[in-house]
This record gives C-alpha cells, structure tokens and sequence, in this order.
C-alpha cells in the first residue's frame, strides 16, 4: 500500500512509509475501515477494530476496504464483550440474533470522535464468522452461557445449532441458551 503513494503522482509523497502503515493500523483499530488481505488460495484475512498484522500490510495484495462495501472473515471475539462496540449491547442481555442482525450488513451507529458524533457502518459478517467469536468468547470466559432448566455453565459444542442467547457482563451473570451446547461442569 505504501508503494501506492510512490507510484501515483496524484497521491502525496511520503518520505517515512512507517507513517503510512501507522495510519492503517490506526484506522482499523478504531473501526474506520477494514483491512483485507487475499491471500495465494485466494481466501480472504480481514481486520476492523484491531490492530493488523504489520507483515500482512506489507503485502502487494493487502488493501483498504470501506467498511459498509467489506465483509469479515475475522472477528475478534474482544469485541463481543459489553461496551466494546456502540449499540450491540443495548440492554443488560442480548440475543445471538441480535448479534447476527448487528453484522448482517447495513447497521449505521453513532460513534462519539474529538467531541462530536459521527456515524459509521458495522462491516457485514457471515453467520459462520460470528459464531466462531462467540464460540471463542465462551471458550475464553468472556460470555458464559447457562442452560435455561439447569443453570450450569454450558460450552457452546454446535454454532450452527446456537439460536437463543442472553449474556451479561460479568462472570456471575446468567445467561439461557439453546440446544447445542455441552455441559464442562
């Protein structure tokens, strides 16, 4: 990406490419756009809202994409947490399919920047992407889930099987789920 300013003459003349890659990682940290980098089988890495790979940025085949024309194949499971991201925990307890509408694409939030608030689109993500960071996220301890009739903490064994899910904050929260999860009690 770097190679970029060099190479057109339209685009400024950086003397440091350091602050070139400083300013993606930037960005992307902070959910302005999203990183993705298509790899030689022609799979896809993406970053939004954390710092990228420096070597992948390096990379002829890295590029910028705007987050409301992007979909993730990556999501950290970090962000699930509440208050991590505006407007997906908008009460105490949220569902999976609120998660899942919050990543289907087209969702505009209002995040506040140096005084003022600006809107900005959440980047689309596949039903497989945000399973696995729920998945992660229960794995890590971040989310736990209780079965609705025994109150245990359950690990979630099935993502594609996951359809209720209320969470709270902290690990003293309650949480119901559905079918498709394994008791580790």
């Amino acid at each position: 990406m770097a190679g970029a300013f060099a190479q057109l003459p339209h685009l400024p003349k950086m003397l440091k490419t350091e602050a070139i890659y400083n300013t993606l990682v930037d960005g992307c940290e902070k959910g302005m756009f999203v990183l993705q980098l298509r790899r030689p089988d022609r799979s896809l890495r993406t970053w939004w809202k954390v710092q990228p790979d420096l070597n992948a940025l390096k990379e002829p085949a890295a590029e910028v994409i705007l987050s409301e024309k992007a979909e993730l194949s990556d999501l950290s499971e970090d962000l699930l947490r509440p208050g991590v991201l505006p407007e997906l925990w908008t009460s105490d307890q949220i569902q999976v399919s609120d998660t899942l509408t919050y990543f289907g694409g087209g969702k505009t939030v209002q995040i506040e920047r140096n005084g003022y608030k600006e809107p900005t689109i959440i980047p689309k993500a596949s039903k497989e992407t945000v399973y696995g960071a729920i998945r992660e996220a229960v794995r890590r301890g971040l989310i736990w889930m209780l079965s609705a009739s025994q109150y245990d903490y359950w690990q979630l064994r099935s993502a594609e099987r996951l359809e209720i899910l209320l969470c709270f904050l902290k690990p003293h929260f309650l949480c119901f789920a559905h079918a498709g999860f394994q008791n580790t009690t």
